[in-house]
């Protein structure tokens, strides 16, 4: 084989190292584009380690995030996050600060929050992350919904603090991981497609 026919062959060859890298993370499709799905399952064993979360703000009050459940929203390309939430002022905040309305916050309240999160990839650690958490919905127990606001920053503001500690997954090094290509959220988990095209 003479060099001219050498470099010509030389795509398929590269591909053909490429295939078995890539075989490890899934099935191939079409034009030799793998894919892998990230379920449930595996983004709950990692994020459940952090739960509850529990913030205190300078003996004023505090926020506790307790209980994830996951869901996929492929409509926006994001993941749900449904948290527990517990939330109070401290007893007397009203006398103290002369604002009467405080004292109906005062004591520990419960509710529910509506996380959604998009997708991070990170090249060096090859880690999933979720990334810009925005509170979609928060309810809690007697309280009414202008209240709520405050809380809604405060949780905006913290959940990054425990969603950037740890990757919701991490790839198994391989030639392939350098060609992850996109990260679709379907029904059943995140879609992760690699290839060269």
């Amino acid at each position: 084989m003479n060099r001219r026919d050498l470099l010509k062959r030389l795509p398929f060859v590269a591909g053909a190292a490429l295939v078995p890298s890539c075989a490890e993370l899934g099935g191939l499709t079409n034009g030799l584009i793998p894919q892998y799905l990230i379920s449930n399952d595996m983004i709950m064993k990692e994020l459940l380690p952090f739960f509850p979360f529990n913030r205190n703000y300078n003996g004023i009050g505090s926020v506790s995030l307790t209980q994830p459940k996951l869901s996929f929203a492929p409509d926006i390309n994001k993941v749900r996050l449904g948290l527990g939430v517990e939330a109070g002022l401290t007893q007397g905040l009203a006398q103290m600060t002369g604002i009467s309305s405080l004292g109906s916050l005062a004591g520990k309240k419960t509710g529910f929050a509506q996380v959604a999160c998009g997708l991070r990839y990170d090249k060096e650690s090859r880690g999933i992350f979720l990334q810009s958490p925005s509170v979609e919905s928060l309810q809690l127990d007697n309280i009414p919904g202008h209240y709520t606001n405050t809380i809604s920053s405060l949780i905006n503001e913290i959940a990054p603090s425990i969603l950037n500690k740890k990757p919701i997954h991490t790839l198994e090094p391989s030639l392939a991981t350098r060609f992850l290509g996109s990260m679709k959220v379907q029904q059943n988990g995140i879609a992760l497609g690699f290839g060269l095209v």
